[in-house]
């Protein structure tokens, strides 16, 4: 940690927040055990494994339990993505188009019709040959 911070007078406590609250919440009590939430609650579990850390994590259980503190993990990101839709937008939603699936499956389609023809040649090579002379030069 002595490399990740500056040494000065004016820095005089620095600590890394996720391991200082975890060492705080495991003397008082509350520190989650996510094993035992990906068991139970695996919504909740891997909201927490897998998103940022917030302190609504350490009232779920022990001292200062809170009945909300699930659903405000839940919804964290919702509170996050709403301050950022100041008004709401006149543009309708663009519609999802079959266009793309449909052009796949054609090209799929014509590339299976080309192998099929194509192995008819591979298995007589003759009959590709005989093709092949008309557009060649007479020798």
């Amino acid at each position: 940690m002595a490399k990740r911070y500056v040494t000065s007078q004016r820095h005089t406590i620095q600590v890394d927040h996720v391991s200082y609250m975890d060492e705080i919440a495991t003397l008082v009590g509350v520190r989650p055990n996510f094993l035992r939430l990906l068991l139970t609650d695996p919504k909740l579990g891997l909201n927490m494994l897998l998103g940022p850390c917030t302190s609504y994590q350490y009232r779920l259980r022990g001292p200062g339990k809170w009945a909300g503190a699930r659903h405000a993990i839940l919804t964290q990101w919702e509170r996050v993505a709403q301050p950022m839709q100041t008004r709401p937008s006149d543009q309708k939603k663009p519609k999802s188009s079959l266009m793309w699936p449909l052009i796949l499956s054609a090209a799929a389609l014509g590339f299976a019709v080309y192998c099929s023809s194509l192995s008819v040649f591979l298995q007589e090579p003759t009959a590709l040959l005989d093709r092949i002379k008309v557009y060649l030069p007479a020798q």
